[in-house]
């Protein structure tokens, strides 16, 4: 299942996306590129940290 909710871009302009249980990252082209499970559904994601290097999830 796909539902896209939250976006966000990394620095490289690569597209973050959530999909109901996982986190999917996809080239600025649309070629998916990585996928990471979650322990279960949530609803958004936004980039952020001091470096900009972490993913925060909500449930």
């Amino acid at each position: 299942m796909s539902l896209i909710d939250g976006i966000c871009l990394d620095r490289r302009s690569n597209i973050w996306t959530s999909s109901v249980d996982e986190v999917l990252r996809y080239q600025p082209d649309g070629t998916l590129i990585g996928r990471l499970s979650a322990p279960e559904i949530f609803e958004n994601i936004c980039g952020g940290g001091p470096a900009l290097k972490r993913i925060h999830i909500s449930t």
